[in-house]
């Protein structure tokens, strides 16, 4: 166990992560209002989202003629400082196909830096999600 981090629910991080993510990169515009249960997703993004193994914490808004959903987790990285977190993001359209993925790195003065651009074609196989080092 790293000494250097504090002891803190990996979920509720995450969450927090997605959150700050997101505003700070302006994805989602300030008038969209946030979906909080499955149901009230689309049905073939809530299945989607229902898949995500636990590691994994979605975030949903609803605009008025637009939905927006990411999902994330934490990835395990050993050379970061203790104050500095590495984010996988995922995007998903209103019918939960993947459309875009990528490692972000959240620098200690609080900056987003894309580490990495993923293949979305490759993350949908069926192999289960992992974290992984970067």
């Amino acid at each position: 166990m790293d000494m250097g981090r504090p002891l803190v629910d990996r979920a509720k991080l995450t969450g927090l992560l997605i959150e700050e993510f997101i505003r700070s990169r302006r994805y989602v515009p300030d008038e969209a209002s946030p979906i909080w249960a499955l149901d009230d997703l689309p049905l073939k993004l809530g299945r989607r989202v229902q898949q995500l193994n636990g590691s994994w914490q979605w975030k949903a808004w609803a605009g008025v003629q637009r939905l927006w959903c990411v999902a994330a987790q934490i990835l395990n990285e050993p050379r970061l400082d203790h104050s500095e977190h590495a984010l996988r993001v995922k995007f998903f359209d209103v019918d939960g196909a993947l459309v875009a993925c990528a490692d972000w790195l959240r620098r200690a003065d609080g900056r987003w830096v894309l580490y990495r651009i993923l293949e979305p074609a490759h993350l949908q196989s069926s192999q289960p999600e992992q974290t992984e080092a970067i």
